[in-house]
C-alpha cells in the first residue's frame, strides 16, 4: 500500500490506521488482508503506534463488553494462526479483534467525521493483479470494483472523494453525501457524482464513462477548458479521445460495459488495438500487435476472461492473421503472409 505525504506524517499515520481499520472490519476473515495489515504495523514502529492509539479510543468508547472483544478475538485467531506463532503477533492479533469490534461500535467512525485540523487525507493506492478483479470498501461507505490489472488512489477529505484511476477499469458505487462530491479522474477527464453507480475504463487511447445509476458530470482540466461539461444520465457513455480531444456521446446497455465484473468484455466495433488493451488485462501472456492494419481491424464478440486462448483462435478464423508465440512469453498478432487485412 503506496502512502502520498499530504501533510503532518503523524496525522498521516492516524489516517491510515482508520483505512485499515476500515478494511480489516470489511473482511474481518480475509487472510491476505490481515497479513498485508501485520505487514503495515511491521513496517515502521510508529505505524504500530498510530495503531494502539486508536485501540485507546475504542477504549475510551467503552461501547463493547469483553464478550464482544472476546468474540472477534476468535475470528482472528482463526484467520492468521500462523502468524501469531512469532513473538508480538498475537498481541497484533488480539489488536486487530478490538479494532474491528471499533469499527463496529461507531466509534472510528464518530472520530474520522469530527475531527477539525485535519484538511487532506493521505491518498492510498490499491491495485488489483492481472487477471485478478478485487473489491474495496471506502471509509465513506462507497464500493469500488477494480478489474483486473487496475491500479487507483484514493483520496477523500472533509469537502471531497477523489478517486484517481491511473489504468485500468473501476465500477463505483457511490453513497451518498450531497456535501462532499465523488469524482474519478483518469488523465484529463473527470467524472463527477454525489450518488451514483457508474464505470471508468481507461486505455492509453480512450477513456470510457457509462453510467448505470444517478447521473455523473464530465469536467476535463484547464488545458482543454473550452470544452463543454457533459452531463451523462442512465444508460448513457462518453469516450474521450487522448489524441484528438474528441468526444463521442451514445446510448449503451450498462450491464454490457461492466461485464468484466461477471467475467466477460463486451465488444461492439472497436479496433483490435483496443479490444487488446483491455484484453491484456487479464491475458496470462502479454499480446502485441505491430502492424497498423491489424491493430485497425474492427471486433465486435465476447471474450471469456478465463478463455483468452479461445479468443485469440477465434481471431485466427475470423480474420486473416495469426498468432505468433514470440521468445519472449509474448503472443503477437500478425497479418497473415499473402493476405490483405481490410
Amino acid at each position: 500500500m503506496n502512502v502520498i505525504s499530504t501533510g503532518d506524517a503523524r496525522l498521516q499515520r492516524m489516517e491510515h490506521a482508520a483505512l485499515w481499520l476500515q478494511r480489516i472490519h470489511a473482511a474481518a476473515d480475509d487472510e491476505q488482508v490481515l497479513e498485508s495489515w501485520l505487514d503495515w504495523c511491521q513496517r515502521d514502529p510508529l505505524n504500530q503506534q498510530a495503531f494502539d492509539e486508536l485501540a485507546v479510543v475504542w477504549e475510551l468508547g467503552g461501547a463493547l463488553g469483553a464478550d464482544a472483544t472476546a468474540r472477534d478475538a476468535d475470528v482472528v485467531d482463526t484467520a492468521v494462526p500462523a502468524r501469531q506463532a512469532r513473538g508480538g503477533w498475537a498481541r497484533r492479533g488480539a489488536l486487530a479483534a478490538s479494532l474491528i469490534a471499533l469499527v463496529g461500535s461507531g466509534v472510528a467512525a464518530l472520530w474520522w467525521v469530527n475531527r477539525q485540523s485535519v484538511s487532506d487525507v493521505a491518498g492510498i493506492t490499491f491495485s488489483s493483479p492481472t487477471g485478478v478483479n478485487s473489491v474495496e470498501r471506502l471509509l465513506d461507505g462507497s464500493l469500488l470494483e477494480l478489474g483486473g490489472g487496475t491500479r487507483v488512489t484514493v483520496l477523500i477529505d472533509q469537502h471531497r472523494r477523489r478517486v484517481q484511476l491511473h489504468e485500468g477499469e473501476v465500477y463505483v458505487t457511490v453513497q451518498k453525501d450531497a456535501g462532499r462530491p465523488f469524482s474519478v479522474q483518469a488523465g484529463r477527464l473527470e467524472a463527477v457524482a454525489t450518488g451514483t453507480a457508474f464505470n471508468v475504463l481507461r486505455t492509453e487511447g480512450r477513456v470510457t464513462v457509462t453510467v448505470a445509476e444517478g447521473s455523473v458530470e464530465a469536467h476535463y482540466d484547464q488545458k482543454l477548458s473550452s470544452m463543454p461539461k457533459n452531463r451523462l444520465q442512465p444508460h448513457q457513455q462518453l469516450v474521450y479521445w487522448h489524441a484528438s480531444h474528441s468526444v463521442d456521446v451514445r446510448n449503451v446497455d450498462p450491464a454490457r460495459a461492466s461485464a468484466w465484473r461477471k467475467g466477460q468484455l463486451h465488444y461492439e466495433g472497436e479496433s483490435l488495438s483496443e479490444v487488446i488493451a483491455t484484453v491484456n488485462r487479464y491475458a496470462p501472456r502479454p499480446i502485441v500487435i505491430e502492424d497498423k492494419r491489424v491493430a485497425a481491424l474492427g471486433y465486435s464478440g465476447t471474450v471469456n476472461v478465463d478463455n483468452i486462448r479461445g479468443f485469440l483462435s477465434g481471431l485466427q478464423h475470423s480474420f486473416q492473421v495469426a498468432v505468433v508465440q514470440l521468445p519472449d512469453g509474448r503472443q503477437r498478432i500478425d497479418a497473415r503472409p499473402g493476405t490483405a487485412t481490410d
